[in-house]
């Protein structure tokens, strides 16, 4: 996926998958990162684990917006972008969590279609449903 968009390019990449960070038998082969890149720089990175929790779901792990550009859209780009890749993929959902030290977050991801799945002591499950199966 290779997208260009006004000022800065969209695209998936690999990367080394971070050890010891990955859930207990998720395929690091699966593994996907979604950057942004402005002037030649990557400004943001989104961490994705598609096929997570029974295959259904692409898992967010990460989302990292380097300071000087957040509250730009950035995040809200590359958030759309994985939305595109994994209905395209056939996923029917996309799950993440957010810490309750990140308020911020949690409305960011709130404004993205989010909503609150289930409260932890210390986070937040969210998801986004982009399809719902039918009924058997």
């Amino acid at each position: 996926m290779q997208l260009s968009i006004i000022n800065y390019q969209l695209s998936m990449f690999e990367c080394p998958a971070r050890v010891g960070r990955l859930p207990e038998g998720y395929d690091a082969g699966r593994q996907v990162f979604v950057g942004i890149w402005q002037e030649g720089q990557p400004i943001a990175v989104l961490e994705l684990l598609p096929g997570l929790n029974g295959g259904e779901v692409v898992y967010l792990s990460e989302l990292i917006v380097h300071r000087d550009a957040r509250r730009q859209g950035h995040g809200g780009k590359i958030v759309e972008a994985v939305v595109e890749f994994a209905r395209n993929e056939g996923f029917g959902e996309i799950q993440l969590g957010v810490g309750d030290e990140n308020p911020d977050g949690l409305r960011f991801w709130e404004y993205c279609g989010f909503v609150l799945v289930h409260k932890y002591d210390d986070m937040s499950l969210m998801k986004r449903v982009l399809y719902e199966k039918a009924a058997d």
